[in-house]
């Protein structure tokens, strides 16, 4: 197999990981916003860091960027805007995941995404 070929499948496995990653994230979320389980807040921190390490093992910056900066919004769970930063972290992931923008979209994309996360106050 030639090192495009092999890149390509990593990739291709890569963005199947973080599909089931942000799925679970979404899950753990909500049930978190439901009933307020610790356990729930915990388990979405653990995916966060593995999307977090994965992201950084495939260089892709913007995830990465994104997920620290949500990890950071985890550490204030009662801040009136830390389910809707939260969501609007996942859908960012979903919509990088979902359509494998080039590095230049994704770099807009991700400015977006921190302008939203940011117009909120903490």
């Amino acid at each position: 197999m030639n090192a495009d070929r092999f890149f390509e499948n990593l990739k291709r496995e890569f963005f199947e990981t973080m599909h089931e990653h942000i799925t679970q994230c979404e899950i753990e979320l909500i049930n978190f916003e439901q009933n307020h389980q610790e356990i729930h807040l915990e388990n979405y921190k653990k995916k966060l860091h593995s999307i977090k390490g994965n992201a950084s093992a495939m260089d892709e910056k913007n995830i990465k960027r994104a997920t620290h900066l949500i990890e950071t919004v985890c550490k204030k769970p009662q801040s009136k805007y830390f389910f809707d930063k939260n969501f609007k972290y996942i859908d960012f992931i979903k919509a990088v995941i979902k359509s494998q923008l080039s590095d230049e979209q994704k770099e807009a994309y991700y400015s977006e995404f921190l302008r939203q996360l940011t117009r909120s106050d903490s």
